[in-house]
């Protein structure tokens, strides 16, 4: 998280107006400097602390060390998609669960499925929503926790989720000067087979690149 606030102070500079070069030296020497904050553990596992002293099996509803995959973009852009980073963020989301098992709470299903749809695991992505569903919405639409307060971020989820289904669109670091790259599709179920969306934003598309489907809808079938 602290480093991509950095690389946001850095790559927005211009923007700002911001005369101070000698705070701008110092968030670029900061950066340089900082720890690359991904580390794979014993067990094959995105590490949530410097040290490795993760659980296996600890389905804890939060999945701090996964904020640089979703929705930060630390993981992703610096380290891309290989295969090593993805098989250890899928064995952590694995390890933590389905977000049953630690208070229920429907933010923690939509924030795996996230992250398993940026995975293209349909089946994973499509399972936690529409578990939360099942589970945590009630009649009138709002995600209710322990039937008794409502938690509005985990409706706000539900909107990252099915748009992490549906495209590929993720930050990077203020040095990659490359065009943006994104994915359609990448984890649509087939319960979707036939439908559009429409009206997608995306980041810096170049038509030359992904042509006229972005524009205003995409074919789910």
């Amino acid at each position: 998280m602290i480093w991509e606030v950095l690389t946001h102070v850095i790559r927005g500079w211009d923007a700002s107006g911001d005369t101070d070069t000698t705070f701008q030296a110092a968030v670029s020497d900061m950066l340089s400097k900082i720890d690359p904050g991904l580390h794979i553990g014993s067990w094959g596992q995105i590490q949530e602390w410097k040290i490795d002293m993760d659980v296996m099996n600890d389905t804890h509803r939060h999945l701090s060390n996964l904020y640089g995959f979703y929705p930060g973009f630390y993981i992703s852009s610096t380290h891309g998609f290989n295969q090593t980073v993805t098989d250890a963020v899928a064995t952590t989301l694995y390890s933590r669960g389905n977000g049953v098992e630690d208070q229920d709470t429907g933010w923690g299903k939509m924030w795996r499925g996230a992250c398993w749809a940026l995975l293209n695991n349909t089946a994973e992505a499509y399972g936690e929503l529409t578990l939360m569903i099942q589970n945590n919405i009630a009649p009138n639409g709002f995600d209710m926790y322990s039937n008794s307060f409502l938690q509005i971020d985990a409706n706000f989820g539900v909107t990252g989720n099915v748009m992490s289904m549906l495209i590929r669109d993720l930050d990077r670091a203020s040095n990659d000067s490359r065009p943006q790259v994104i994915l359609l599709g990448p984890a649509i179920p087939p319960a979707w087979s036939g439908g559009n969306v429409q009206n997608v934003r995306l980041r810096e598309i170049e038509e030359r690149r992904v042509g006229k489907e972005c524009g205003s809808s995409v074919d789910l079938g």
